[in-house]
C-alpha cells in the first residue's frame, strides 16, 4: 500500500473554509477556490454551486453527464480511499483515539488488525520518518481531516441523489416524447380518414346536383314541348264551315287516269270502293279524341312513376348524406369503446354470479366430521334414504296426477278390464322386492335381547342389513325408474348455434337481395333518363296535323258554345230583372193602396169614410206644413254623411250612427212624398235607403226598410 506523502497530508490538514466540498471540474474559475494538492473545491456560498449541468436535453448532453458522473464517482472512490488510508496510518502511530459517538464500520478490520498485532512491532523507516517529521499538532489536523472527509461524503450522495433525479427527468422526458409521437401518428390517421371523409361527401353532393340538374332540364324539355304543341294547336286556323264530309267526286278525267281501276271492274264497284276507302281513311279521326285522353292519362301516369322513384331516389341519397354527416361528427374508436364497456359489465355481472354462487354453496356446506358409528346412520346413508325418499316422493306425485286425471276411452276401457272382479294381475318384480323388503322390516322389528359380549358383532351386522336394504331400493328405482338421455349442453349449444346460423344466412340473403333490387332499379332509372335525354324532336305526320286540327276545331267549338251560353244568360238575366222591377212596382202598389183603403182598424160609425178623408187631409197638410224643415234637415244630414265618408267603421258606435242616420233619412223621405228624391239622393243614399230603381218610362216606385221614427217627426 502507498503512503501519503507529508505534501498531500500537509494540504489535507488545511483549516476547512466556509460552505462545503465539491470534486475540482475542468476549468473551474470564480467563487470557487481550488487545492492542487488535495482536489477539493470549497465554496463560498452556497449560491455559486453550477446545478445547470444537470440539466440534460438531449443524448449528447446525457452521455456527457454520464461519463462526468463516472469520473466523479471514480475520483470519489479514490478520495474516499485516501482518506481511509490517512485515517488506518493515524490510528497506526496512536495520533487518534477512535470516537465512539462518530464510529465508522469502515474501520472496523483495521482496529481488529491493530489490536491482533504484537506491541513489540516497529514501524517501518518511512512510517518513522513520517512520525519524527510530523508536527505536535497532528491530532486535530487529522480530526478536521475526517470532518472534511464526511463532508465529502455527504457533498456524494447529494450527487448521487441529483444524478438519479437527472435519470429519472431523462426517464420521463424519453416517455412524454413517446407518448407526443403516438398523439401525433394517431392525429395523422384521423386527419387523413377525415379527409377521406370529406372527400366522398363531397362527390356525394356532386352526384346528387348533377341528377338534380339532369331531372331539371327533362322537366323543363317536357314543359317546352309542351308549350310548343299548345301553341301549335292554337296558331292552326281549321275551316268549320262543313256540316258533313265530303264525299268523292266521280271522276271526270280520261280512261288513262284510271290506274287503279282494276280489271274487269265496272264504274259503279270502282265508285263504291272508292268510297268505301274514304270511309276507311275517315274512321281513324272519329275517336281522335279518345285516343288523345289516353295518351295524355298515360304520359301523366308515366311522369307521376318518374317522380315517385325520382323522390325515392333523392330520400335514398338524404339518408346517405345524413349518415355520412353523422359519422363525421362520432368521436373516433367510440365503437371499441363501447364493446370494452359491454364486456366489462359482463365479466362483472360474471364474477358477481360466481360470488354469489360461492356464498350460496358456502352456506349450504354441512361441515361434519366424517366418522363411521356403527348402530346409528352415517352421512353416506342419510343421503341415501333421502335420495330414496325423494323418488318415493316422485313416484308418489305421478301417482296422484295419474289418478285425478281422466284416461282417454281406450285406456280407460283397459283400465276397468283390470278392475273388474276376478281379474287377477300379476305380481310384477318390483312389487316382490317391496314386499320382501316390508318382510325384512318387520321381522327387524322384533328386536331379541342382545348379549353384551355379542353387542359389535349385531350392530355391524345390523349396519350390513341398512347397506342391503338401501341398496336394494337402489337397484328397484333404477330398474324401474328410467329416465331419458338428457341433451348435453354442447349439443344444446350447437343446435342452437346452427338455428342462429341459418337464420343469419337468410337475414343476408335478403339484405342482399333488398341491395341488388335497389341498385338494379338505380340502373334502370339511370338508363330511362339517358334514353330520355337523347329522345328526337317528335316528328309532325299527317296524322299527327290531322289530329291537332281535330283538336283545335273541338276547342274552337266548346269556347263558342261557352260564349254563346254566357250571353244567353245574361240576356235572361236582363229580363228577369224586368220583369222583377215591374213584379215590385206592382206589389208596391197594391199594398199603398191596401193600406190606403184599410188603415189597420175598422171604425163602425156613419160617415167612416169621410172621417178617414178628413184625417188623411189633415195629415197631409201637417206633413206639407213641416216638409221644408225636414228638407233643410235632410240636406245638413246629407253633407255630413258625405263628409265623414259613408260607412267606413265596423264599431258598435259608428254602426248605431249610421242606423240613426238611415232612420232619419227614411223619415224624411217619406215625409216629402218621394217626388223629389232625384234631387234630394245620389246613388250611393238610395243604396243606403234600399230605394229600388224603376224602369224608365214606366213610372217610378220605392221600397222603405222602414217607417219608424225615432224623435225625427
Amino acid at each position: 500500500m502507498s503512503q501519503p506523502t507529508h505534501s498531500t497530508l500537509q494540504g489535507m490538514r488545511t483549516a476547512p473554509r466556509d460552505g462545503h466540498p465539491r470534486i475540482a471540474a475542468v476549468g473551474a474559475s470564480g467563487g470557487r477556490e481550488v487545492d492542487d494538492e488535495t482536489g477539493v473545491i470549497y465554496y463560498k456560498n452556497e449560491d455559486d454551486e453550477d446545478v445547470t449541468k444537470f440539466k440534460l436535453t438531449d443524448d449528447r448532453k446525457e452521455r456527457a453527464s454520464r461519463k462526468q458522473a463516472k469520473n466523479m464517482e471514480r475520483d470519489i472512490k479514490a478520495r474516499q480511499k485516501h482518506s481511509k488510508e490517512a485515517k488506518k496510518q493515524a490510528w497506526r502511530e496512536g495520533s487518534q483515539s477512535p470516537d465512539r459517538d462518530n464510529w465508522d464500520e469502515d474501520f472496523e478490520d483495521l482496529a481488529k488488525s491493530v489490536k491482533s498485532r504484537p506491541q513489540s512491532a516497529k514501524p517501518a523507516n518511512s512510517e518513522r520518518k513520517w512520525a519524527s517529521s510530523r508536527p505536535k499538532s497532528a491530532h486535530g489536523q487529522v480530526g478536521s481531516i475526517s470532518k472534511k472527509v464526511a463532508k465529502l461524503e455527504e457533498t456524494v450522495l447529494s450527487l448521487q441523489e441529483e444524478l438519479d433525479e437527472a435519470r429519472k427527468m431523462v426517464k420521463d422526458t424519453k416517455k412524454m416524447q413517446q407518448e407526443n409521437n403516438d398523439a401525433t401518428a394517431i392525429d395523422g390517421k384521423l386527419a387523413e380518414k377525415l379527409a377521406l371523409l370529406r372527400r366522398d361527401q363531397e362527390r356525394n353532393v356532386r352526384v346528387i346536383e348533377q341528377l338534380v340538374k339532369q331531372r331539371d332540364e327533362a322537366q323543363a324539355k317536357a314543359r317546352r314541348l309542351e308549350e310548343v304543341l299548345v301553341k301549335e294547336v292554337e296558331s292552326l286556323e281549321v275551316d268549320t264551315s262543313y256540316s258533313s264530309p265530303r264525299k268523292p267526286k266521280p271522276s271526270t278525267t280520261s280512261p288513262k287516269k284510271k290506274s287503279t281501276q282494276r280489271p274487269g271492274e265496272s264504274d259503279s264497284e270502282f265508285q263504291r270502293r272508292i268510297e268505301r276507302r274514304h270511309r276507311d281513311l275517315v274512321k281513324p279521326f272519329r275517336s281522335m279524341e279518345v285516343h288523345e285522353a289516353v295518351r295524355r292519362r298515360k304520359t301523366l301516369k308515366e311522369e307521376e312513376d318518374r317522380a315517385r322513384k325520382q323522390d325515392l331516389l333523392d330520400h335514398m341519397e338524404r339518408n346517405k348524406r345524413e349518415r355520412l354527416v353523422k359519422s363525421m361528427d362520432a368521436g373516433e374508436f367510440s365503437f371499441a369503446k363501447l364493446d370494452r364497456e359491454r364486456q366489462r359489465e359482463k365479466e362483472a355481472a360474471r364474477e358477481e354470479m360466481i360470488r354469489k354462487r360461492e356464498e350460496e354453496e358456502r352456506g349450504l356446506l354441512f361441515k361434519a366430521r366424517n366418522v363411521k358409528l356403527y348402530g346409528t346412520e352415517n352421512w353416506e346413508d342419510i343421503a341415501k334414504r333421502e335420495d330414496a325418499e325423494r323418488k318415493q316422493r316422485v313416484d308418489a306425485r305421478a301417482t296422484k296426477m295419474q289418478t285425478a286425471s281422466q284416461l282417454p276411452a281406450r285406456m280407460a276401457m283397459h283400465k276397468a278390464l283390470h278392475e273388474q272382479a276376478g281379474h287377477v294381475v300379476k305380481e310384477s318384480s318390483k312389487e316382490r322386492t317391496w314386499k320382501k323388503l316390508a318382510e325384512k322390516e318387520k321381522k327387524a322389528t322384533q328386536v331379541p335381547r342382545v348379549n353384551p359380549d355379542r353387542y359389535s358383532e349385531v350392530m355391524k351386522l345390523k349396519q350390513e342389513r341398512w347397506e342391503e336394504k338401501l341398496r336394494a331400493v337402489k337397484e328397484a328405482n333404477q330398474t324401474h325408474k328410467t329416465l331419458p338421455n338428457r341433451e348435453l349442453p354442447i349439443e344444446r349449444r350447437q343446435k342452437e348455434y346452427e338455428q342462429k346460423r341459418v337464420s343469419r344466412l337468410a337475414r343476408d340473403r335478403k339484405k342482399e337481395a333488398e341491395k341488388r333490387a335497389k341498385i338494379d332499379e338505380m340502373e334502370r332509372i339511370a338508363k330511362e333518363k339517358a334514353l330520355a335525354s337523347n329522345i328526337a324532336e317528335p316528328k309532325m305526320t299527317n296524322a299527327y296535323n290531322m289530329k291537332i286540327m281535330k283538336l283545335a276545331v273541338d276547342r274552337a267549338k266548346k269556347v263558342e258554345e261557352a260564349q254563346k251560353v254566357k250571353k244567353d244568360e245574361e240576356r235572361r238575366a236582363r229580363k228577369q230583372a224586368v220583369v222583377n222591377a215591374e213584379v215590385r212596382q206592382m206589389v208596391a202598389e197594391m199594398e199603398r193602396e191596401r193600406k190606403t183603403a184599410f188603415p189597420g182598424h175598422f171604425v163602425e160609425m156613419e160617415g167612416a169614410k169621410e172621417k178617414a178623408l178628413a184625417a188623411k187631409k189633415a195629415k197631409e197638410e201637417e206633413f206639407k206644413a213641416r216638409q221644408r224643415a225636414l228638407k233643410d234637415r235632410l240636406r245638413e244630414v246629407q253633407k255630413k254623411h258625405k263628409a265623414e265618408g259613408g260607412i267606413i267603421g265596423a264599431t258598435e258606435k259608428s254602426i248605431m250612427k249610421q242606423k240613426a242616420k238611415r232612420q232619419a233619412l227614411s223619415v224624411v223621405a217619406d215625409a216629402v212624398g218621394w217626388h223629389a228624391r232625384d234631387e234630394l239622393f245620389d246613388d250611393a243614399e238610395k243604396a243606403y235607403l234600399g230605394v229600388a230603381v224603376g224602369v224608365p218610362g214606366r213610372g217610378v216606385t220605392t221600397v222603405m226598410t222602414s217607417k219608424r221614427c225615432l224623435g225625427y217627426c
